[in-house]
């Protein structure tokens, strides 16, 4: 009984020491593969956003707006 309720604790800090480092190498851009794969995407998106849309989806239709 006395190992269970040590090793729960000494699981949960190595669970949790892993995950913060995922967490601040990919963050702070430490993987490059991640960092250019987020720049692409970001760039690709940037002008998405700025486009106004030509049409709505709404219950499972899409309505066209009138652009005239």
């Amino acid at each position: 009984m006395q190992q269970e309720t040590v090793a729960r604790p000494v699981l949960y800090a190595t669970v949790a020491t892993a995950a913060g480092i995922l967490v601040v190498g990919v963050g702070g851009g430490l993987i490059g593969p991640v960092r250019q794969r987020w720049e692409r995407m970001l760039t690709t998106a940037a002008p998405r956003t700025s486009r106004p849309r030509t049409s709505l989806p709404r219950g499972g239709r899409t309505i066209f707006l009138d652009e005239g």
